[in-house]
């Protein structure tokens, strides 16, 4: 235990303490380095976290010497008594409110949802407790809770609402996937694959290399449920839909490209991660109005190879290329705010 970081130690008194018996951290039972199974164990964190008890998360902690727990002031969060007589006490009641989303500890605004590899986890596990800086956040595929709310009230939650956990609701429209046509549950993966990629996007990897592998264990549900392949992290099966992505960024910013080189231009995975870019779908703008039909007049002529959800230097070896035909017309690139403006 002494060799140990100290957020390994609150997390093996944590599952002590609610009786658990088995406890899977990472970085223990995944050997690391060059020579480990971390590429082969990356694809099966989908039975890993979605067959998990709860996941714990030291929702503050910068670094695994942190830990999980904090110490706060216990007057803060009890009942001041100022006077008490036989005919009355006059107390002041301690403030139970619960954080905002932009609160530190808070599931949304925590520290350790914006490690890319920790998207997967809140999305598959189906209970994760936060051991935030202020309070404690329990989080579920019905709902999110937190320590001065704890309990359901008639059906409904008291302090937050039922619709707070999108990202963890997600799991359920993946696995209810596998039933019915293919081409209905593929359209529904469409829509669903397009509320997954900007907020994954907008997290940070500490190596670049782990673009498609920190979403391996989502995938496995669109490739073994559906049969779907991918090339260079965009789906084959609506791949015209899906070369529709652009980058969202103010004029001050600079756009840079991944180090891979052999990553193709027409893949989101080119634009380099950065704060103030965020990758979009042009099919998801929001509109006025609702389309009768969608018309294509491009058609994928030469298919790209399909590439599994790995280690992107490991993409090297595959064909990256592409070929479009379609009518071409001439176009003047403007922002979409002058679109909706109305003329005349």
């Amino acid at each position: 235990m002494g060799e140990i970081p100290q957020t390994m130690k609150d997390a093996i008194i944590v599952s002590r303490r609610l009786a658990v018996r088995y406890l899977w951290i990472d970085a223990l039972c995944i050997i690391q380095g060059p020579d480990g199974d971390f590429q082969e164990e990356a694809a099966l964190m989908q039975p890993v976290y979605s067959g998990s008890l709860f996941t714990i998360a030291a929702a503050d902690a910068s670094n695994p010497l942190e830990g999980c727990f904090r110490g706060r002031e216990p007057l803060a969060y009890t009942d001041c008594r100022l006077h008490e007589s036989e005919d009355e006490i006059i107390f002041v009641k301690a403030e139970r409110t619960c954080k905002s989303e932009e609160s530190p500890g808070h599931p949304d605004a925590c520290m350790l949802n914006k490690r890319g590899w920790v998207f997967q986890e809140r999305v598959l596990s189906p209970r994760t407790v936060y051991f935030g800086t202020h309070d404690l956040h329990w989080e579920c595929r019905e709902s999110l809770l937190c320590e001065n709310y704890p309990e359901f009230e008639n059906g409904s939650l008291i302090g937050h609402s039922q619709d707070q956990s999108p990202l963890k609701s997600i799991y359920h429209e993946l696995i209810s996937m596998s039933g019915g046509q293919r081409e209905k549950a593929m359209s529904r993966f469409q829509g669903l694959w397009r509320r997954v990629l900007p907020p994954y996007r907008s997290t940070k990897l500490s190596h670049e290399d782990d673009c498609l592998s920190a979403i391996a264990g989502i995938v496995t549900f669109a490739q073994d449920l559906l049969g779907m392949h991918a090339a260079f992290g965009l789906w084959k099966d609506f791949l015209l839909d899906e070369l529709c992505w652009f980058a969202r960024y103010s004029a001050e910013e600079k756009v840079t490209h991944t180090q891979f080189n052999y990553v193709p231009t027409w893949s989101w995975m080119r634009i380099r991660r950065l704060d103030a870019i965020s990758i979009e779908n042009a099919r998801m703008l929001p509109s006025q109005i609702e389309p009768l039909e969608v018309l294509y007049t491009a058609k994928i002529t030469t298919p790209p190879v399909s590439t599994p959800f790995i280690q992107v230097r490991k993409l090297s070896r595959f064909d990256n290329s592409l070929r479009i035909s379609g009518p071409m017309v001439s176009c003047q690139a403007c922002s979409y705010s002058n679109i909706l403006t109305p003329r005349g």
